[in-house]
């Protein structure tokens, strides 16, 4: 499988367009339906970017940076849940009397 370059990506959208399966495109590129998936959500995402630049005249800065904050926060959030689970799981397990991490060859856990 090889890199798409950028250059075929609205070839790839007029396809999709047009009524051709993800499935189908990903054959012809030699690689999988995620992956036109993703070129095709990129690609909508430029569309809007470069014709929300053509509108104002410039890029909207501002909007970008606050959606790569939001983004950067929501991943945040997303391992500290990760982790929160984690020691509420090992707490549990250690009420019970039962050894805690032993999944996965991990070591057990001391608790806080």
């Amino acid at each position: 499988m090889s890199k798409i370059p950028q250059g075929e990506w609205s070839a790839i959208a007029a396809r999709y367009a047009k009524g051709e399966s993800i499935s189908r495109i990903a054959q012809t590129y030699g690689c999988t339906p995620p992956a036109i998936h993703y070129i095709l959500k990129r690609s909508k995402q430029r569309s809007a970017e470069s014709s929300e630049e053509r509108a104002n005249g410039k890029p909207d800065l501002a909007a970008s940076l606050a959606a790569k904050q939001k983004k950067r926060l929501h991943l945040r959030l997303q391992k500290h849940q990760c982790r929160k689970i984690g020691t509420l799981r090992n707490a549990a397990l250690k009420k019970r009397g039962q050894t805690v991490g032993a999944r996965r060859g991990s070591p057990p856990c001391t608790g806080p």
